[in-house]
């Protein structure tokens, strides 16, 4: 942990884990009053992080003491990933309407927030984090966290929910942060056009040799799109799709 001033700390925690490095920090640009609470907020991080605990649930007691609050960042599996803004952009990819959001709670007991969600069968479904947070902010971060999870979900399983838009964000976003995730060397994306003016679109890694190719689309986009969830088919094949 390190001291800020005289009532403020942050605190680091790093670790190995199959011989890989690993180094998890309290939610940034925020202090606690302890090295307690730093501590357990640099816990929540990692643990997130790793997929230890649940999206759905409090984690409770990650060092010894009583329950923390945790902050936006906290409730991300990804640090700078802006759940509200990525649960937006989902929903827009399938022209639905904006996510509604609204939080009960206190500052002493802190806040539980829920979104309600329309995708394109028009119907409304409402989610929630169900994890207490140190702010409202905080609580509609934590629940569209959840809410993105959810319905990202219900896109791949039930197609006539959301546009192929949609899932392309979605496949894109995840390969983003699966790469960082592996601290790997970004993969190369190269474009052509076939005789017909259509695309296709190849992903390179840069470790390894691996190339994958996607199916010919009529758009940039769409071949690019397509390219990546080859490329995410293709990991998963080989056993090191850590998101699968």
């Amino acid at each position: 942990s390190t001291m800020h001033n005289q009532t403020s700390f942050s605190a680091n925690v790093s670790f190995e884990v199959d011989e890989q490095a690993h180094s998890y920090t309290s939610t940034p640009e925020v202090y606690f009053k302890t090295k307690k609470e730093a501590k357990q907020s640099a816990a929540q991080v990692a643990c997130t992080a790793l997929h230890l605990v649940s999206e759905e649930e409090t984690p409770g007691n990650l060092l010894e003491g009583g329950p923390c609050l945790i902050s936006s960042q906290e409730s991300a599996l990804v640090h700078g990933v802006n759940w509200k803004n990525r649960l937006q952009e989902f929903l827009q990819q399938s022209h639905s309407p904006l996510p509604e959001y609204s939080s009960t709670g206190s500052s002493s007991d802190g806040f539980v927030s829920e979104v309600c969600v329309c995708l394109m069968d028009g119907k409304q479904r409402t989610f929630s984090s169900k994890v207490a947070c140190a702010n409202k902010a905080a609580a509609d971060m934590a629940t569209a966290h959840t809410a993105y999870l959810a319905v990202v979900q219900l896109g791949r399983t039930q197609p006539d929910l959301v546009t192929d838009n949609s899932l392309g964000y979605a496949n894109k976003r995840e390969f983003e942060e699966w790469h960082k995730q592996q601290q790997m060397a970004k993969p190369t994306i190269e474009t052509r056009k076939t005789s017909s003016n259509n695309h296709i679109c190849k992903v390179k890694f840069c470790n390894g040799g691996l190339e994958c190719e996607g199916d010919e689309q009529t758009t940039k986009k769409h071949a690019e799109e397509a390219a990546i969830l080859a490329a995410i088919e293709q990991l998963k094949r080989v056993g090191i799709w850590s998101n699968s």
